[in-house]
C-alpha cells in the first residue's frame, strides 16, 4: 500500500499496476472525496423529477463545473448497466419527447410554425419506456406496488416502426400490451388503451 495516497500497488514485477477502490469505475481518478459522491448518487436517486447540475452544486457546496461532470458520470454508469431483459404478462408502453418546440412568441406576427419539418428541433428526441406488471403473487409480497422492471430506449420519434422494433426486442410475444391512443401502437396486438383526458378510457 502506497499510504502517502491511499493506493495499491501490484507485487508483481512484470506488473506493478497502482490502483484504488475507485479504479476502473466511474470514479477512477477522482479529485472529490468519496463521500462526496455518495452524497451525489443520494441526491440523484432521491430526485423524483430529476435534478440539476445547479442544484446539486449548492446542496454539495462544489462548483457548477464539477457537479455537471458528476450527473453525467452517473447517467452514463446508468445507462451501460441497464438490463435488456424482455418482459411479459402485462406491460404499460409509453413515450415523451424531450427538446421539444420552443415556447411561442409572444406576438403572433412572430411565431411560426413548427409542425412544419424545416422549423422543427433538430435535437428533438423521444424517450421510450415499458413498465412491466407485477403478479398477482408478486403484488402479494409488495403491497406498496414498487420496483417494476423498466426500459428506457431513445429514439428519433413515436412511429410505428420504431415501436415495432421496440416491442419485437423486448416484449415477448402474447403479452398484453397497455399504451394511449398514438397511432403508433396500431401495429400491436392484444393491447388496451388509454385516453387521455378521460378518468375511465380503456378501450380495446
Amino acid at each position: 500500500m502506497i499510504a502517502s495516497r491511499k493506493q495499491w500497488r501490484c507485487k508483481v514485477n512484470s506488473c506493478r499496476h497502482t490502483f484504488s477502490v475507485t479504479s476502473g469505475t466511474i470514479f477512477a481518478n477522482h479529485k472529490l472525496p468519496i463521500q462526496t459522491y455518495l452524497y451525489a448518487i443520494a441526491l440523484f436517486v432521491n430526485a423524483v423529477k430529476g435534478i440539476s447540475a445547479l442544484q446539486m452544486a449548492r446542496d454539495l457546496n462544489i462548483e457548477y463545473k464539477s457537479a455537471y461532470v458528476l450527473l453525467h458520470k452517473i447517467r452514463k454508469a446508468l445507462l451501460e448497466q441497464r438490463e435488456f431483459t424482455t418482459f411479459s404478462g402485462e406491460v404499460d408502453i409509453d413515450g415523451t419527447y424531450i427538446h421539444p418546440a420552443p415556447r411561442k412568441a409572444n406576438k403572433k406576427i412572430d411565431r411560426i410554425d413548427y409542425r412544419l419539418k424545416e422549423n422543427q428541433n433538430p435535437e428533438k428526441r423521444c424517450i421510450l419506456v415499458a413498465r412491466e406488471h407485477y403478479t398477482a403473487e408478486e403484488k402479494a409480497k409488495n403491497p406498496l406496488y414498487r420496483g417494476a422492471k423498466s426500459t428506457q430506449v431513445v429514439t428519433f420519434g413515436e412511429t410505428q416502426s420504431t415501436v415495432k422494433h421496440f416491442a419485437d426486442k423486448f416484449v415477448e410475444r402474447g403479452t398484453r400490451i397497455n399504451t394511449d391512443e398514438s397511432h403508433a401502437y396500431d401495429v400491436l396486438y392484444a393491447i388496451l388503451r388509454f385516453m387521455h383526458g378521460k378518468s375511465q378510457g380503456r378501450i380495446p
